[in-house]
């Protein structure tokens, strides 16, 4: 079940399977490379959603929907991070339910409360902004969501069941 999709420096293809829980690598032809997050036939994540990679650091932004989490991955997996608070343990950030995550100079951009909301952490692991969206246009049930930043820092969220992309600033304008 195929639920997010991002492209490395290489033009390397990382596709994160919801359903078995890990990503699946492609080189720029389709030809698989590797599983990430598949050891000795267990699997690191319950249900990953949305990633995004850092294409200068090499880094990859990884959803966790269902443990409330975003990992933060080196390419080859190992992870170097994490953001949020899985089964009331510490760490930056409280999410519900994130579904997508999006990367733009520095910043990484959450998705979360099952598409009703945006958070911005910086490269410094502090949460530094965030705004609630419409009610008109949240999602009714967390499906179909996407998330996005252009280079201009505008943020894109498109909503399946409202059939609309809204644009904002970076402070929710």
């Amino acid at each position: 079940q195929p639920a997010g999709v991002a492209v490395d420096a290489d033009d390397n293809i990382y596709v994160a399977d919801s359903d078995r829980g890990m990503l699946v690598v492609f080189d720029r032809y389709g030809g698989f490379v590797r599983y990430i997050g598949n050891y000795d036939g267990e699997n690191e994540y319950v249900g990953p959603h949305g990633i995004a990679i850092d294409r200068k650091a090499g880094r990859l932004y990884l959803v966790d929907s269902p443990r409330n989490l975003v990992f933060v991955l080196d390419l080859a997996g190992k992870v170097l991070g994490r953001y949020g608070k899985y089964r009331g343990s510490t760490g930056v950030g409280t999410f519900n339910h994130p579904t997508d995550v999006a990367f733009h100079h520095g910043h990484i951009f959450v998705l979360d409360s099952w598409g009703t909301r945006v958070q911005v952490i910086d490269s410094a692991s502090n949460v530094v902004g965030g705004f609630d969206l419409p009610h008109s246009y949240r999602l009714q049930d967390g499906a179909g969501n996407g998330l996005g930043v252009d280079e201009q820092g505008n943020v894109y969220v498109s909503s399946n069941s409202a059939s609309v992309i809204m644009v904002y600033s970076q402070d929710g304008q």
